[in-house]
């Protein structure tokens, strides 16, 4: 008996503190299962799982106190799907079976803002509160990755997405063929804009048309200008705006030059898109506007001639009236941009007496103004009425 116990040797004894492997996984990752040996000598074994999703680097193992690496390989494998398996032990320490679960999850990404993107909503939050970053973020391998993972539908045309350089575009045609947002539209307020502009005006004025966008998101529309003699132009051939707001305005700015217009009323157009025009109405102001403060006045009355000079220069008036009872106190004004010119009405009892024989109750009178600018005569006539009127 003495001598038997003399070649007994301790055995070694195998310890597995894991019951049971639960991974929960969105994409391929390495671990670890850590086993020891509480007895005697030197463990050694084989370890296999008994379901390729996870393969153990080393089937043969041999130490004490081990750390048996695996990879978990979901390919083929989507969000929501489960494994159920074994990892069988074999050693000179004993056996173990462990079972193990894999449960693929949806891919996540977590940014450094300590945003968690499960799903294209989460993406499109993120975009609309980091939109810098969300485009950063788009053209990633990682993102592609999380696209795969749940198995986006479009990945070929998302990677026509990824190769425009204009990445906010991208996005939002992205997040419209996604069915996540509708596309923003542009929208104006008036198709009709008319402008007024001075008679001798020979300079180039500027102008915008407010534009409404209708939806967040990026937008784009060409811009193009059309009129007879080149007189419209356009700021800008491109329209973008890309505003989170549900509403939010934008401008379309373009420029009149005054000295291609070839006549005193002129139509242009400028097109937004294909779905917008705007028509643009220019009017050059008369040189003068003239008026009396009243239409009709009495045998013996006072009145005024109101005189408007829209030419932006100082210019010399005469004014004259073919009746010699209608009289001003000159017959030649100076005059800048507005002037009143008093005169008076005073008929004669022979000229009265002869109205009455003709049973005329009032006679028709014509005020004539004439002014010289640049060369340019200017003619105006007005019209009044003196007679007894009822009140």
């Amino acid at each position: 008996m003495e001598m038997m116990q003399q070649f007994e040797y301790p055995l070694p004894i195998l310890k597995i503190l894991a019951e049971k492997l639960v991974i929960e996984t969105s994409k391929m990752e390495r671990g670890s299962l850590s086993v020891d040996n509480i007895g005697s000598g030197l463990l050694q074994g084989s370890v296999m799982s008994n379901n390729p999703a996870l393969k153990f680097e080393l089937e043969k193992f041999s130490g004490n106190q081990l750390s048996l690496q695996y990879i978990v390989d979901i390919d083929g494998l989507k969000a929501g799907d489960l494994v159920q398996s074994d990892i069988v032990i074999i050693s000179n320490g004993g056996e173990k079976i462990i079972p193990l679960i894999i449960k693929v999850v949806p891919y996540c990404i977590y940014t450094e803002d300590g945003f968690k993107i499960s799903t294209l909503k989460d993406f499109l939050t993120y975009s609309k509160k980091y939109p810098l970053k969300a485009r950063q973020l788009f053209v990633t391998s990682e993102f592609m990755a999380f696209l795969m993972s749940n198995e986006y539908e479009f990945l070929e045309i998302f990677d026509y997405f990824v190769k425009d350089t204009n990445k906010e575009r991208a996005l939002e045609n992205f997040f419209v063929l996604s069915k996540l947002k509708n596309r923003a539209v542009l929208q104006v307020a008036t198709n009709r804009v008319e402008l007024e502009v001075g008679p001798l005006q020979k300079d180039i004025v500027t102008h915008q048309i407010p534009i409404n966008k209708i939806g967040w998101g990026y937008v784009e529309a060409d811009v193009s200008a059309r009129s007879d003699g080149d007189w419209l132009n356009i700021t800008n051939a491109k329209l973008v705006a890309s505003g989170f707001a549900e509403e939010e305005s934008v401008f379309v700015s373009y420029s009149v030059d005054t000295s291609k217009l070839k006549s005193k009323f002129e139509k242009g157009t400028i097109k937004i898109s294909n779905s917008i025009e705007v028509e643009i109405v220019v009017r050059k102001k008369s040189y003068f506007s003239v008026r009396t403060n009243r239409n009709s006045f009495e045998y013996d009355d006072n009145g005024v001639v109101c005189v408007t000079n829209n030419t932006g220069q100082d210019v010399l008036l005469e004014i004259v009236s073919k009746e010699n009872y209608i009289k001003f106190d000159g017959k030649k004004y100076f005059m800048g941009g507005y002037a009143e010119i008093p005169f008076t009405i005073k008929m004669t009892a022979l000229q009265t007496a002869q109205m009455a024989i003709k049973k005329q109750p009032y006679s028709e009178n014509e005020i004539m103004i004439t002014a010289h600018i640049n060369d340019i005569l200017i003619k105006k006539t007005i019209k009044i009425s003196v007679g007894k009127f009822m009140n």
